[in-house]
């Protein structure tokens, strides 16, 4: 059975942010008293400053896209809070890597 593994360079489509999506880059590990830390960034929709975020798969892999070049799945995004708490929504990442 192919498992979906997320890897630095899948974009990200968080719902209701199309046609805006960017590629993931892993965390630099940072964190402090106030932070957590995150497992990846993502790009601001103006492209500013990143975004600190953590996924977590909810779904199948599931249609292809591009040309059947890769995979859509449906994630769950937590938007890590820096001294306030993080908030959630869902989102589709594409990718071309399974296991």
């Amino acid at each position: 059975m192919n498992e979906f593994i997320i890897q630095e360079g899948d974009v990200l489509q968080p719902d209701g942010w199309k046609p805006w999506s960017e590629r993931i880059t892993k965390s630099d590990g940072y964190k402090d008293s106030s932070f957590p830390g995150c497992q990846w960034r993502v790009k601001s929709r103006g492209g500013d400053y990143d975004l600190a975020i953590n996924l977590t798969v909810t779904g199948r892999k599931s249609k292809y896209f591009s040309g059947g070049r890769g995979y859509a799945i449906r994630v769950k995004i937590e938007w890590v809070g820096d001294g306030e708490p993080s908030s959630y929504s869902c989102g589709w990442l594409f990718a071309k890597n399974l296991s």
